[in-house]
């Protein structure tokens, strides 16, 4: 933005309908914490049903991990900007992946 370096963050509505598993909070917050590290700003583009639930997501350990993202992201020493593009909810069951994706 205007020569400056910006983290950028957006979900995948194809993927998931959009929602937070393991794999991608893991890559959350270590792109957050490689933003706040070199003293990037992040802008997140959101359009997301929360964090996926159920038996494949407590054996992968989702909430454990997605509470790291609750951790580092009050913490951020940079500035946070969120753009609530279409949804932002706080659950996500796989019941619905293919209706959230519409």
């Amino acid at each position: 933005m205007e020569g400056a370096p910006v983290g950028m963050v957006a979900n995948d509505g194809s993927h998931l309908g959009g929602a937070i598993d393991s794999d991608s909070s893991d890559k959350l917050v270590c792109f957050l914490g490689l933003c706040d590290s070199y003293g990037i700003p992040v802008v997140s583009l959101c359009d997301t049903p929360g964090f996926l639930v159920g038996p494949e997501s407590e054996e992968a350990a989702v909430a454990r991990r997605i509470e790291e993202i609750f951790r580092i992201g009050p913490n951020l020493s940079v500035p946070l900007c969120t753009v609530v593009v279409r949804k932002t909810w706080g659950l996500a069951d796989r019941r619905w992946q293919g209706a959230a994706s519409v």
